[in-house]
């Protein structure tokens, strides 16, 4: 394997890019992106609008029951797109479903408003209080968050039944059928079955193409770690609220349809069994499936269909209570059986025909633009006609000593540009350019408690353009705690943190990834059933402003950000040699493979400061001489480095200061030569009774460039 960001002896790895975000060879993985979804709508379409002739030919099952199916589709679609690739419990469907019922009966009967006005207006007021419970509920997760949108159902059930406006137990007139023209969509008839089943593909379009955009990755990456999200510049409550108005739109939508088929509309629709019914079908068909939520509609809706019909014959029991406890042994068997719903059986499928069929295991960086529906492959393979300039390496400046008695240490010399690290994409912001001797980023007295426990005490620390700083210390010393305190994950209890002159005490994670900070983890942070090149994708997040509408109705901002974000997710992929694997799911590579991913997404960022949290854990001895050729070529493009890592060889060989902690104390700041020796340093490794040997035995010789030095058995 090559040195990482360097090309094989062969030209391989420059090659790498090039197969990934230039000319794609791989036909028929395109031929699968682009038909795909299309196939998928064909085949709902197909199933949905022949209900009308099969469904009354099964005996149990009438046209009625495929406008509930299409209209329950809906609200499904809602809950997948909150759950399943949000990860938010959120239990208000009926609320959500029931204003949009009674919003259009409302209006029809009160104000007059023809019914489709009064189906908008209740759409909107339906989406702007969605917005606001949404910014309000989201500062809660897990079943804090169930408990109190299943109090939000509970209240609407409540109010529809008791208010004078609703009608109160008796309910209301849902008002004039829709009509268009001559046409009058009354419920039970045919035309009406059909407008359902086009607001129900259009409803699924619509998550479909939500799914499959720069705003489906953020929603799927705080589905998969909030954290990791919000470093590389996804503001969480943000998607949340955006997936939650989606839902809540449809949920709207298919309100009104309903009240449009009843005639007239009561709270007995709209109890909490609803959202319980909903979140079934959501199950059956598959949490993380837009395809699986229809048939998990279908599928529920002929099961209960068929248990009141055939049920009490078999078993005398009432046809109210045996369709609950089927419904209750359905949600088992799907939960033990198929816990990724019906969609699992489709997936499986696919990944049988995928594995006959594979093209050569090339990585096409740009495929995710085609797999996203794309009207032409050609608009995927372009590439810049003119490779822009790389900015020559500048003169290093003298690092500041870090104490009055030492002298002042250059950086390391300037090297040409890294081979195979592609031109069109410079990591650092090319703004910075040459070396500036202000700071990048400053720590000054950051203190940090969690109540009783003092975790930082008055670390200060300070980066350059282009200087790499190794931050060591044992196992609690404070180290990632510091990160966290320089990234916005935790706030410090005192003290300042600067980047770029900027004071971002308090700024949440996404705002600090806004000022030029990325960084890793110490425990692994991907999106696993994401791929690797839809993780490094959200790398760049920022880099793309394309939002919810334009990934919706597929508007040319929407390719020309896909495009280019993979074109960042690919150079960034070569830089750490991991272009091959871009298809693959993030999740099914090995340990030190992860950690390149994990690299790569940081890097994609195009950051000032690159916070590297154990970078070198996992890795064997040349992957990690390969990670200090890494980090020093990124110090040559004026990035600043700041390493957390217990691989002392790797930090002694690449940082040109070392910070040492413990017990969150700031014990030195000072060449690594200089660490080495350090009582202080060796009695927190080692204990008081190994500092005079150490401390009359010879440091170790700094390595030259590309090597690694040696650190003496047992030493720092």
């Amino acid at each position: 394997m090559s040195v990482l960001g360097a090309p094989s002896a062969d030209g391989a790895g420059s090659r790498t890019a090039r197969d990934a975000v230039g000319v794609l060879g791989a036909p028929a993985l395109l031929a699968k992106r682009w038909w795909a979804p299309i196939a998928g709508l064909v085949v709902v379409g197909a199933v949905f609008f022949t209900m009308p002739q099969w469904m009354p030919a099964l005996g149990f099952l009438s046209v009625d029951d495929g406008i509930t199916v299409t209209i329950y589709t809906m609200l499904a679609l809602g809950m997948v797109l909150v759950l399943g690739y949000c990860g938010q419990l959120m239990l208000a469907t009926n609320a959500l479903f029931g204003v949009g019922a009674y919003g259009l009966a409302i209006l029809a009967l009160h104000q007059g408003l023809n019914p489709w006005a009064g189906l908008v207006v209740s759409a909107i007021v339906v989406g702007l209080g969605a917005a606001a419970i949404g910014i309000m509920v989201f500062r809660l997760t897990g079943h804090l968050l169930g408990l109190v949108t299943l109090a939000i159902g509970y209240i609407a059930y409540i109010v529809f039944e008791t208010s004078p406006l609703t009608g109160g137990g008796t309910g209301i007139s849902a008002g004039p059928s829709l009509s268009i023209g001559s046409v009058v969509f009354l419920g039970g008839e045919n035309s009406f079955f059909y407008l359902c089943t086009v607001a129900a593909l259009v409803s699924l379009v619509v998550a479909r193409n939500l799914v499959v955009s720069r705003t489906g990755r953020a929603l799927r990456a705080v589905e998969a770690s909030e954290a990791a999200a919000s470093s590389s510049g996804v503001n969480a409550t943000h998607y949340k609220v955006v997936a939650f108005v989606t839902g809540a739109l449809m949920a709207s939508v298919a309100g009104s349809l309903y009240a449009n088929y009843v005639g007239v509309v009561g709270p007995a629709s709209f109890t909490i069994l609803v959202t319980v019914e909903v979140l079934l079908m959501a199950v059956v068909g598959g949490l993380r499936s837009i395809w699986g939520a229809p048939f998990g509609v279908l599928g529920v809706v002929m099961f209960q269909e068929a248990l009141q019909a055939y049920g009490p014959d078999v078993v005398h029991i009432n046809s109210a209570y045996f369709t609950t406890i089927g419904f209750g042994v359905v949600l088992i068997l799907v939960l033990l059986l198929l816990p990724g719903g019906l969609a699992s059986v489709g997936q499986w499928v696919g990944r049988i025909v995928e594995s006959r069929r594979r093209p050569a295991p090339k990585a096409a960086a740009e495929a995710w633009a085609a797999s996203a529906g794309s009207p032409g492959s050609a608009d995927l393979v372009a590439v810049p006609a003119a490779d822009p300039p790389v900015a020559p390496a500048a003169p290093p400046v003298p690092a500041a000593p870090p104490v009055p008695a030492a002298p002042p240490v250059s950086a390391a010399p300037p090297a040409p540009p890294v081979s195979g690290a592609d031109p069109h994409v410079v990591f650092a912001s090319p703004a910075m350019g040459a070396r500036d001797p202000s700071p990048l980023l400053q720590a000054i007295e950051v203190t940090c408690r969690f109540e009783g426990l003092l975790a930082l005490d008055g670390v200060s620390l300070e980066l350059a353009p282009g200087e790499v700083v190794g931050l060591i210390g044992p196992n609690g010393a404070g180290k990632t705690t510091f990160f966290n305190c320089l990234s916005g994950h935790v706030r410090p209890s005192s003290g300042a943190v600067r980047v770029a002159g900027v004071d971002v005490v308090g700024m949440p994670p996404h705002r600090i990834a806004r000022h030029g900070v990325s960084r890793t983890f110490q425990n692994i942070e991907l999106f696993p059933d994401m791929t690797v090149l839809e993780n490094v994708m959200v790398g760049a997040h920022l880099a793309a402003h394309a939002g919810a509408l334009s990934a919706i109705l597929r508007l040319p901002r929407h390719w020309r950000d896909e495009r280019d974000l993979a074109r960042r997710a690919g150079y960034a992929l070569e830089r750490v040699e991991m272009a091959t694997f871009a298809s693959r799911a993030a999740g099914t590579l090995p340990y030190g493979q992860q950690r390149r991913v994990e690299i790569a997404r940081a890097l994609a960022a195009e950051p000032h400061v690159l916070l590297l949290d154990e970078p070198a854990a996992g890795l064997s001895a040349r992957e990690a001489e390969e990670l200090v050729e890494l980090v020093r070529a990124l110090a040559r493009e004026s990035l600043g480095v700041i390493l957390v890592e217990h691989n002392m060889r790797a930090v002694m060989n690449v940082a040109d200061r070392v910070t040492v902690l413990a017990s969150g104390r700031q014990l030195v700041t000072a060449l690594p030569d200089e660490v080495r020796k350090d009582p202080l340093v060796i009695e927190s490794y080692l204990g008081t009774s190994h500092v005079d040997a150490r401390v009359r035995a010879a440091p170790a010789p700094r390595a030259p460039a590309g090597e690694v030095s040696y650190v003496p058995e047992g030493g720092a």
